[in-house]
């Protein structure tokens, strides 16, 4: 690629021969401004999450997502004999099966020639034939004519202590304060004092972002949930945030060893899962958790989950035919008639006194349903397809 590209993305997964990319294969030109989500693999050389190749210049861009390759491999440009500043990468890299190269690096696989200023990466090297790598923090491989500086990757995040080339490896901790990347001359603010600098940081609670990337505010959701009782510890709960982590152990961490059993009906496979702590893993099938859904969870104490999380401007929840198990990512009581679809006739609320925790409540009374953040739901679906329901928050 020759010339500029400004302002595109790429989102998805790619795989192929050769040079391959998140979103630019070969470049010779100038990539600005750019991002692309999602998984890059190739079975050959020169993979990067953004450029394969660079030999051009590369800056205020990002990459997330998982990046494979046989050689030349970076998280944001696998093989550089270019210019790339200003660009951070949170891509897990990982060498495949068929080799046994080395050149493979958090941000870049193979620093040639060129520069590389004022970037970071965040993730690890891992190999699927031996060992993972400890020295790949930043860069796989570099030779001395590429300078390299004020670049830094996390060893917390990357289980990476050391790099080749010219970066600094940081704790999680300070990968998240200011102080870190304004003392190596980065032209960087507070997210509340962000103006003209070409990066922003939320200081003490995430990595610095791009001026031209939305800041969306973190916050927090906070779920009681009660042991004993006429329910027999069952509670049925949902959150109203969206997180970066689903995965169900993440989000119950917060409670580790104050329940005994989580239980979802996935409506879209018509099948119960469950995860029981201290159960064999090949019993347990499930393992996430999102605003979408509502969760039965049997607590042996009593315990605040806090969710933290990122506020969805809507949210489109699918309803399949028959029974569904949902939350109600929303941050206001809605009443049931004024937002569910019409081919929803029943609801099932939570209810200690009632059979099954479950109160059952047909179409006319949906007057007098407040749905409520936070707890979870029975809906039923009577078309003979699935229907979307859009929550706004």
């Amino acid at each position: 690629m020759d010339g500029t590209i400004h302002d595109p993305y790429a989102l998805g997964d790619v795989s192929g021969k050769g040079s391959v990319e998140g979103l630019i294969g070969q470049s010779s030109g100038v990539v600005e401004s750019c991002y692309a989500l999602g998984s890059v693999s190739s079975v050959s050389s020169g993979v990067g999450g953004l450029v394969g190749s660079n030999a051009g210049s590369v800056c205020y861009s990002y990459t997330q997502g998982n990046v494979s390759g046989y050689d030349y491999t970076g998280g944001f440009v696998g093989y550089n004999e270019g210019i790339v500043f200003n660009s951070y990468a949170m891509e897990n890299v990982t060498r495949i099966q068929a080799s046994i190269f080395t050149y493979f690096g958090g941000f870049i696989g193979y620093a040639g020639q060129g520069s590389i200023i004022n970037c970071y990466s965040t993730e690890g090297i891992e190999y699927e034939n031996g060992s993972d790598p400890t020295d790949k923090g930043f860069a796989g491989e570099w030779v001395r004519s590429c300078e390299m500086i004020g670049n830094f990757w996390d060893i917390d995040t990357s289980g990476q202590i050391s790099t080749a080339g010219n970066a600094t490896g940081k704790s999680t901790t300070e990968m998240m304060e200011i102080t870190t990347f304004s003392s190596a001359g980065w032209d960087i603010a507070l997210v509340q004092d962000h103006d003209q600098e070409i990066w922003y940081i939320d200081d003490g609670n995430d990595y610095p972002r791009l001026w031209w990337e939305e800041y969306i505010e973190r916050v927090t959701f906070d779920i009681s949930l009660f042991a004993g009782g006429q329910s027999d510890g069952w509670n049925f709960v949902s959150f109203n945030l969206e997180l970066e982590d689903t995965s169900l152990m993440a989000v119950l961490a917060d409670i580790d060893g104050s329940y005994d059993r989580v239980m979802y009906y996935d409506a879209s496979t018509d099948q119960w899962l469950s995860y029981v702590p201290d159960r064999a893993d090949h019993f347990n099938n499930l393992d996430t958790w999102n605003h979408r859904m509502g969760i039965w969870i049997r607590m042996t104490e009593d315990a605040t989950l806090t969710v933290e999380g990122y506020v969805p401007s809507s949210t489109d929840i699918t309803l399949y035919p028959g029974w569904n198990m949902v939350g109600l990512p929303s941050s206001t009581e809605i009443r049931a008639s004024d937002t569910l679809p019409d081919e929803i006739s029943k609801i099932g609320v939570f209810s200690a006194s009632a059979g099954y925790n479950v109160a059952y409540l047909s179409k006319d009374m949906f007057d007098m349903i407040l749905l409520q953040p936070g707890r979870g739901y029975w809906m039923y679906n009577s078309a003979d397809e699935a229907v979307t329901w859009t929550v706004d928050y």
